[in-house]
């Protein structure tokens, strides 16, 4: 559905459901979609940024690195006490 304000114009996704009292289908606006312009249409501002979010990783490394390198000789230590569960043993300095 399309309603004008103004001189812009809004575009909603549309549902209908039968009313068996007035024997006819009834229109509701639903999930808005966005504003109309000449070059497109317009996504709303919250989906535009979810879009931008998309695309973000987060590296972390320093502080990582440095506890690895603390801790080195525990983690030979648990190495040889632990063979095989030493990636599920989390060391807390």
């Amino acid at each position: 559905m399309i309603i004008r304000k103004g001189d812009k114009y809004y575009l909603y996704r549309v549902t209908s459901k039968w009313n068996p009292g007035k024997k006819m289908a009834q229109m509701k606006a639903g999930e808005y979609l966005g504003r109309i312009t000449p070059y497109g249409l317009i996504e709303p501002k919250a989906k535009r940024m979810l879009k931008r979010l998309e695309n973000i990783s987060v590296k972390e490394y320093g502080a990582s690195f440095l506890l690895y390198r603390i801790s080195s000789d525990l983690i030979g230590i648990i190495k040889r006490g632990f063979s095989g569960m030493e990636g599920d043993i989390c060391i807390c300095v």
